[in-house]
C-alpha cells in the first residue's frame, strides 16, 4: 500500500483538503502532528480522502481520523492485516529517507515490523468509528479487547485553548500564562520520568520512550519545593496533547498543578502548537481547571481502544 503521506507538505495538503470536505474532527491535533513531525500518517485516498490514519513513531499508538462516509473508511480499514506489525501494510522506506529526524531504531519501529504482534492501542478514537474497529480488530485474533462501551459514561472530552487566533494573540496568551509561574517548575529528569511512568494507570507498550522524546524536546515540567520534594508534573506528547498532568495527593488545592501545566502550555506555545488536552468524563476537578486558565471544552468526545490476542 502506498497511500503514505511521504512529507510535510502532503500532510498539509490533505489538511486542507479535509477542512474544505468537512465532518472530520479534532484537526488541531492533526496540525500539531505535521509541525512535530513524529507521526506517519496514510489515508484512503489523496484526492478525497475519508480516512487518515496516524501512527506515532514513538510510542506506537494509532489515532485515526474520520468523516461520515462510514462505507469507505470501512473498507480501508479492513485492507490491513492488523496482526502483523503496521509497517509491513505499507510502503515506509522512502518516508524514512526524507525524515531523517526520526527515530529510525526505536522500540515502537522494532515491533511494527514484526511479522505478528500481540497488542495494539488506539487512542482518542471517535465514536463514530470505535465499535467499527472493534470488530475489525477482533477478527485478526485479538480476543481481550478493552473499549468504553458504557453508554452513560464519555471516556474523554477534548478541551482546546481558546483565542489564538494570531501571533500577536499568541504572545499576550503566552504573557497571561506566565504569570501564573512562579520560578519553581523545572525540566523533568530521565529518572523522574521513569517514575511517573510507573504510577501512569493509562501507559501504553512504549509510553517511556514518548516521554524520553518529551524530556528531551522540553515539553516535560514539574512543580518541586524549595526542598526538591517532586509534587506536580506536566508531560506533553508529540501531538501536542498534555498527556500526563498529575498533583500528588498531599499535595492538591495549592496551585501546583495551574503551575506546573502553565509552564508546558508557554513551552508548546513558544514553538507554535496549540496545546490540547483530553479529560476523563468523570474528572471534574480537571475539567474546572483547564476552563479556569482559557480552555474551552469542545464537541468532541472519544475513547480509547486497547487489544491483546
Amino acid at each position: 500500500m502506498d497511500n503514505i503521506l511521504k512529507n510535510d507538505n502532503e500532510k498539509r495538503n490533505i489538511l486542507e483538503k479535509i477542512k474544505k470536505k468537512g465532518g472530520f474532527k479534532q484537526l488541531e491535533r492533526f496540525e500539531n502532528e505535521i509541525e512535530l513531525g513524529q507521526s506517519i500518517m496514510i489515508t484512503d485516498d489523496f484526492n478525497d480522502p475519508n480516512i487518515i490514519i496516524s501512527l506515532t513513531i514513538n510510542d506506537g499508538v494509532f489515532k485515526v481520523y474520520v468523516n461520515n462516509n462510514l462505507n469507505p473508511i470501512k473498507v480501508f480499514l479492513e485492507s490491513f492485516n492488523w496482526s502483523s506489525g503496521f509497517y509491513n501494510n505499507i510502503i515506509f522506506n522512502e518516508y524514512f529517507k526524507n525524515n531523517c529526524n526520526l527515530n529510525k531504531n526505536g522500540n515502537s519501529i522494532n515491533y511494527h515490523i514484526k511479522k505478528s504482534i500481540d497488542e495494539i492501542n488506539f487512542v482518542e478514537l471517535d465514536e463514530r468509528v470505535r465499535f467499527l474497529l472493534k470488530d475489525i480488530i477482533k477478527s485478526h485474533g485479538f480476543q481481550n479487547i478493552e473499549i468504553g462501551e458504557d453508554p452513560n459514561h464519555v471516556e474523554y472530552r477534548e478541551y482546546i485553548l481558546c483565542n489564538i487566533d494570531g501571533c500577536n494573540n499568541e504572545k499576550t496568551i503566552i504573557n497571561e500564562f506566565k504569570l501564573r509561574i512562579d520560578g519553581n517548575e523545572v525540566p523533568l529528569s530521565i529518572n523522574e520520568g521513569y517514575y511517573i511512568c510507573g504510577l501512569w494507570k493509562c501507559k501504553t507498550m512504549f509510553s517511556m520512550d514518548e516521554i524520553i522524546w518529551s524530556i528531551k524536546n522540553g515539553f516535560s515540567w514539574c512543580y518541586k519545593l524549595k526542598d526538591g520534594t517532586l509534587v506536580s508534573w506536566a508531560i506533553g506528547f508529540s501531538d501536542g496533547r498534555i498527556a500526563q498532568f498529575n498533583t500528588l495527593e498531599e499535595f492538591r488545592g495549592k496551585g501546583y498543578g495551574t503551575k506546573v501545566v502553565s509552564k508546558l502550555i508557554i513551552s508548546y506555545l513558544e514553538k507554535g502548537i496549540n496545546p490540547l488536552v483530553y479529560i476523563d468524563g468523570d474528572n471534574y476537578i480537571s475539567q474546572n481547571l483547564f476552563s479556569k486558565i482559557g480552555y474551552n471544552r469542545s464537541t468532541v468526545e472519544v475513547f480509547g481502544l486497547n487489544a491483546k490476542k
